[in-house]
């Protein structure tokens, strides 16, 4: 969905692209003052503020994309960020869990969940129910309200984050002994306006993978889901707008050849079918009914293709993979991260350096030393993906040294990344990544102290990119190659198993403007059964790559504390 205001001079302005999920997306949060709008001006790319944000005369919210259904939007809240710390309601969650252990083959477990929000479900009602029975190598899941994983496969077929909280159903997996077969059965009920009754599209599935010697194996899956549009309908006989099939199989193999090369290699091969090649999607709310068609041709490519290999020699490991998720493969539940109708190539080469000077005489030196080299990797990286589907393409070239990264002190990790993605060169896509092409050198060290009671973070950054800015003169954006440094320290101190301290500082240099962002937190455990954290600000980094989740101080104080009965 997106957002978009029209002043008083008749000037449309529009966010970013925000997804949201089937079920409840609370607090979806609009930047008003971040230059993330776009307008007629900028030539529909979000590179501009809002303009006249005193002057608006009309919202529209537009949704794409999307499934079929109905939306429901409550409580839309304008204002201004605080600059004053202020007392909020709070988010709290309560689990009641029954274990029944009658004897040694048989185990039940009961998960009831409530979860109060910002004022919704203030009462502590009943959110979610699960559960687990397991008995004789068995396992029977009995679950609603919240979403589990259905498949245990490569690409999350049956997505949970794309199934949305209300939904009901039941797996059944285990292993057949003595054929070493395991097996995973699921069955699920979803969309619908009420919790706890039956929705109005049903899925049904079963994976199967047999294992022989030394962990090779071969499988296969099958699931089908029947989507329905009436509100109630009766699953198992009511009008199914889409039936559609998934179904294929993997397979793993593992070859030793003795102590000097191991070559490893797995994959999966998966088809969609339907059974309307035309179907028509029908979108119902309280006024009105309307109809969407699609049609899936023959030369439509309906396959998953995915194979990945894995080679050892002594120090030496080679990895490598390819995906290919077809334009019309069923990808409603597939997890978004791969996206349908993508291509994409991963060649990985690492090195352990242990044995290799310099690193093997530092190891020598002390046993202080010797952590610091341990496992020390040089690794090499080319990942490719582009879209089948439209002109977007990335590639990806990364170099990076680092040592064990299990290690809780005198940790490290140097990387040069450069990357290209989007497609900058073609405007009309209207899909443009304004921050390519883009160089990385970084820097991240771990080092900590007195017993390990006192531990420190640092982190340098030197970045490449193109961006966008404004120039007066000329009353126009322009793309610019800029750059971007980025300084980091963090200080954590932990006293106790049951108390840390943690602050951290950022400091940001770009375009000639500086910005800072400031964090605090001590978190504590009480009695054993609650976990108490306060924080003051906002935590200025998230991910393996260590991206920035803001770049100025937030003056704000968050106190959250969680128990477990």
């Amino acid at each position: 969905m997106t957002v978009a205001f029209v002043d008083n001079t008749d000037l449309w302005n529009e966010t970013k692209e925000i997804i949201i999920y089937p079920g409840w997306n609370r607090n979806i949060k609009i930047d008003l003052a971040g230059k993330n709008w776009k307008n007629e001006l900028t030539g529909f790319r979000n590179i501009t503020e809002l303009k006249n944000r005193d002057k608006i005369k009309s919202i529209y919210l537009i949704f794409t994309k999307t499934y079929e259904g109905t939306v429901y939007i409550d409580n839309i809240r304008w204002g201004e960020e605080l600059t004053a710390p202020v007392v909020a309601d709070g988010y709290s969650q309560q689990d009641i869990n029954i274990e029944i252990t009658p004897d040694d083959y048989f185990t039940g477990k009961i998960t009831l969940r409530g979860i109060y929000f910002y004022d919704s479900n203030s009462t502590l009602e009943l959110g979610s129910i699960n559960l687990i029975l397991r008995g004789l190598g068995q396992e029977l899941t009995i679950f609603g309200g919240e979403t589990i994983n259905v498949f245990n496969d490569v690409f999350s077929v049956i997505s949970p984050n794309s199934l949305g909280p209300n939904n009901m159903g039941c797996k059944l997996e285990g292993t057949l002994i003595p054929i070493n077969l395991s097996y995973q059965g699921v069955a699920l009920t979803l969309w619908n306006r009420e919790q706890w009754q039956l929705g109005t599209s049903y899925i049904w599935g079963i994976r199967a993978k047999d294992y022989f010697y030394q962990g090779n194996y071969i499988g296969g899956l099958y699931y089908n889901e029947k989507r329905g549009y009436d509100f109630n309908p009766d699953i198992f006989n009511g009008g199914v707008e889409q039936s559609a099939h998934i179904y294929g199989g993997d397979a793993g193999v593992n070859i030793p050849f003795g102590d000097i090369l191991t070559l490893a290699i797995n994959g999966e091969y998966l088809i969609s079918a339907y059974d309307n090649e035309k179907p028509v999607y029908l979108l119902e709310n309280e006024e009105s009914i309307s109809y969407i068609a699609e049609e899936i041709k023959d030369t439509d490519d309906r396959t998953l293709n995915y194979i990945a290999g894995d080679i050892h020699i002594g120090e030496l490991k080679f990895y490598s993979n390819y995906r290919k998720i077809g334009g019309k493969f069923f990808g409603r539940y597939i997890d978004m991260d791969y996206k349908v109708g993508s291509e994409a190539k991963i060649f990985n080469l690492t090195y352990i350096l242990d044995g290799v000077p310099p690193f093997s005489q530092l190891a020598q030196i002390s046993s202080e030393w010797a952590s610091f080299v341990n496992y020390t990797q040089i690794m090499l990286e080319y990942d490719t993906n582009k879209s089948i589907v439209d002109t977007y393409t990335r590639d990806t070239y990364t170099i990076q040294l680092k040592n064990n990264p299990s290690l809780s002190f005198y940790n490290y990790d140097v990387y040069f990344k450069y990357n290209y993605e989007g497609n900058a060169e073609d405007k009309s896509a209207n899909q443009i990544d304004t921050r390519v092409p883009a160089t990385t050198f970084n820097f991240l060290t771990n080092i900590s102290l007195w017993g390990n009671k006192i531990s420190s973070k640092l982190l340098g950054r030197y970045e490449r990119i193109r961006d966008t800015i404004y120039n007066a003169v000329k009353d126009i954006y322009e793309d610019i190659d800029t750059s971007r440094i980025t300084g980091f320290v963090e200080i954590k101190y932990k006293p106790f198993r049951e108390l840390e301290f943690v602050t951290n500082y950022k400091h940001i240099i770009k375009n000639e403007e500086t910005f800072g962002n400031f964090y605090a937190e001590i978190s504590a455990i009480l009695f054993d059964l609650l976990t108490m954290n306060i924080s003051y600000g906002s935590t200025p980094f998230t991910g393996y790559w260590l991206e920035n989740a803001s770049d100025e101080t937030k003056n704000m104080i968050t106190l959250t504390i969680k128990g477990y009965f």
